[in-house]
């Protein structure tokens, strides 16, 4: 039999069997392993038993699944291997007997019969402490924690910065050199800027853009012909639109999430396996948050009267209102995969706790998609051939779109430790 064990080695420690074959993990009630923590997505991963040992595979997951402290996308576990969904700590067990080869290799390497383990995969700690998502630069010499920029205190001295340990007061090394080392400067929030608009061109970035364009040029195709089948032309129109966008809106968040975690390529486009989970879901979520953001916009169009005096100033400042709310809530409810994070107290101390980086954010956000708007109908009337033109204005759209996702992920990379979005007390607000 296969089982996990969560929170291995705590008081809070308990078991979950496992059945052969896949089994889904995430905070839905609907997973056959559901976990309820705030750094858990709703369809996290996939553990896949196959007789002693598993096949672990994320699910395209805010927070990341780890293996031994790495971020893996998919990873083989043997029995009494650890692993990670986001924050919370999991064990993999199993009481299948070993089969000759593996008993061959845990004799050979023991001697006495030993459990066999997977390889490690990287080092122990590749992943901050406090920020799951965010990559560790720095290791403490004294407790073994390892850190990302915003977890640790940072002093000026002889002209160049050190960074020391919060819990111990010693200096940290950079991870993979030796202490003393050299700390390389960090980029400020403004200087990572420029590079958000070569991010999309980075290693597959280019052929991931092509394939998206070539993808929704044909959802855009199908569409047009099911206009001509009346009634089930509409409910084809309408399963082909939710779907684009559902889908659409799942990689823009993990654009969203692999930037914040320090990613510096595009990620690929996310499998499709649960139409909920992988599409429905970040549809809604979407949705949830337009709502809540233009809420007081839709209600001074509905109740105030179009001849009153102050009509027009209040729909102005209400539309304001939400296209300066909207970055930070879908910052947050991508990062928390949840319509909670839409607490009106998170979203407003998250913005005053960085008002300039985000007022830059929302300005280069609102350039952005003015020259979206209106560059696409320059495009068209340069490029009048409809197949050239459709394809370049869709490429052109991805393009910017990809760049507005990494401005936000670079926003939450620079800015973790003053949100304090995943810390403990944090996350059980959440």
């Amino acid at each position: 039999m296969a089982r996990l064990v969560v929170n291995p080695g705590s008081s809070e420690a308990w078991e979950i069997e496992l059945k052969p074959g896949a089994n889904s993990l995430g905070r839905g009630q609907e997973n056959d392993v559901p976990i309820e923590h705030a750094s858990v997505s709703s369809s996290h991963c996939q553990l896949i038993v196959m007789g002693r040992n598993a096949l672990l595979r994320d699910s395209g997951s805010v927070a990341g699944t780890f293996v031994e402290g790495q971020l893996v996308e998919e990873a083989q576990l043997a029995p009494g291997q650890v692993f990670q969904l986001g924050s919370v700590e999991m064990r993999y067990e199993s009481d299948e007997s070993a089969g000759p080869a593996e008993a061959l290799a845990a004799g050979a390497a023991s001697g006495a019969g030993a459990v066999p383990r997977a390889p490690r995969l990287g080092p122990p700690a590749a992943s901050c402490r406090s920020h799951p998502r965010a990559v560790a630069r720095f290791a403490c010499p004294k407790c073994g924690g390892h850190f990302c920029e915003a977890c640790v205190s940072t002093r000026q001295s002889g002209g160049r910065a050190h960074r020391f340990c919060r819990a111990c007061g010693v200096e940290c090394a950079p991870t993979g050199a030796r202490p003393g080392g050299v700390v390389p400067r960090e980029r400020s929030f403004a200087e990572q800027l420029g590079g958000a608009f070569v991010y999309p061109f980075k290693g597959d970035g280019v052929i991931l853009l092509a394939a998206g364009t070539i993808f929704y040029a044909i959802i855009n195709a199908a569409s047009f012909f099911a206009q001509f089948a009346l009634l089930y032309g509409a409910v084809v129109i309408l399963m082909l639109t939710g779907f684009a966008m559902g889908y659409l809106i799942s990689y823009l968040r993990s654009i969203v999430a692999s930037s914040a975690a320090g990613k510096e390529e595009l990620p690929n486009w996310p499998d499709f396996t649960e139409f909920y989970g992988d599409i429905m879901a970040p549809f809604l979520q979407f949705l949830g948050t337009l709502l809540v953001c233009f809420l007081p916009a839709l209600a001074v169009w509905l109740f105030v009267a179009r001849d009153h005096p102050l009509a027009v100033p209040a729909r102005v400042a209400a539309i304001l209102f939400g296209c300066v709310w909207f970055p930070m809530a879908f910052l947050a409810v991508t990062m928390f995969d949840s319509l909670a994070a839409l607490n009106p107290l998170l979203i407003f101390l998250s913005i005053i706790r960085i008002p300039v980086q985000y007022l830059l954010t929302v300005l280069l956000l609102a350039g952005l998609l003015v020259l979206r708007s209106t560059g696409q109908g320059l495009l068209e009337r340069l490029l009048p051939i409809p197949i050239l033109g459709g394809l370049v204005v869709g490429f052109a759209g991805l393009y910017l779109l990809t760049v507005e996702m990494r401005i936000l992920g670079l926003l939450y990379l620079a800015n973790a430790d003053r949100l304090g979005w995943f810390g403990r007390s944090q996350s059980q607000d959440i």
